[in-house]
């Protein structure tokens, strides 16, 4: 039975992560031609730089399936995300579903249909879902669908019970305010040369922390981005939900709004919901993400190229 990773799990999956990217990289995963009673179809590609999963279409027994695997032999952070994906997508398939029901709309996340696991691998089999990612639509239709998914994730984070969100991972004041340094020492140590624009981001989030105490928790995807909502005839599919947890609202918004191409998009969607990003979070998420250990050698890392252009 699969739990909610703890703290103690996830910085040790951290510390994992980080050494194995120092030692080996960030090799291929491992594409299984069978999980379970599943056969490999097509291996599908994301368009990130590098994906710890092995993510294909399978069959069984005429039955199409997305299947998403995680296999190695020490438990590193990509394993405790996707433990983390298998208790959110239980839970938020539900939610949708009431939500749907109640509200009319078609805002949903792909069904959870098995998840098998061993010693040294966890497999997540999901119904497929058929659709165009939302990074084929034209800007209005990115920006609409966009806030939309933001404002359905505020609604249903208000309907969560209080045992509901025992089953999730939380962000509040103290982990960003402990968590902080540790990822400006690691950013720091990754590249030397940012010290200086790290030193200031640093100083900058402790001088807007002040917010993170007047937010209530909601639930976040964390990694919202065009090609992770899929759009058809049946409505809006949200799809990777390893990174989720219950934070300060604005986390979603202010991520989305820090990827270089978007910039325009994620502009006209803090208009439409009335919701700036949040200085502080902007500012957290640069350090965090600046970390090159989390990104192949000779990656050109944009979040580094914004930190720059504000502190240098």
């Amino acid at each position: 039975m699969l739990t909610k990773p703890t703290n103690i799990q996830l910085s040790k999956g951290l510390v994992i992560s980080i050494v194995q990217s120092w030692i080996k990289g960030h090799p291929d995963a491992v594409m299984p031609n069978r999980v379970g009673n599943y056969r490999l179809i097509q291996k599908l590609n994301k368009e990130n730089v590098f994906n710890p999963y092995a993510v294909g279409l399978y069959q069984c027994k005429g039955e199409k399936a997305f299947i998403k695997t995680w296999s190695g032999n020490l438990k590193n952070l990509a394993y405790y995300f996707l433990v983390n994906e298998y208790i959110a997508s239980k839970i938020l398939y539900k939610k949708f579903e009431l939500y749907n029901l109640t509200k009319k709309d078609e805002i949903k996340t792909p069904k959870l249909i098995q998840c098998i696991s061993s010693k040294y691998s966890l497999s997540l089999i999901f119904e497929y879902v058929e659709g165009k990612t939302l990074t084929s639509h034209s800007q209005d239709e990115q920006v609409e669908v966009l806030s939309k998914v933001i404002g359905v994730l505020l609604e249903i984070s208000s309907t969560l019970s209080d045992q509901e969100k025992k089953q999730f991972s939380s962000r509040g004041r103290s982990f960003y305010i402990l968590s902080l340094p540790v990822f400006s020492f690691l950013t720091i140590i990754s590249n030397p040369k940012t010290y200086k624009v790290v030193f200031k981001a640093f100083i900058h989030c402790l001088k807007t922390s002040r917010f993170l105490t007047k937010a209530n928790f909601c639930i976040t995807h964390r990694d919202i981005s065009l090609d992770n909502i899929m759009v058809n005839k049946q409505g809006v599919f949200i799809v990777d939900w390893e990174e989720m947890v219950l934070t300060v609202p604005g986390y979603d918004i202010t991520f989305f709004s820090l990827m270089p191409d978007q910039k325009s998009t994620a502009d006209l969607v803090s208009q439409k919901l009335n919701y700036k990003p949040s200085p502080f979070l902007k500012n957290y998420l640069l350090i965090q993400k600046t970390c090159s250990y989390a990104y192949p050698k000779k990656f050109e890392n944009h979040y580094s190229k914004e930190l720059y252009a504000l502190y240098s």
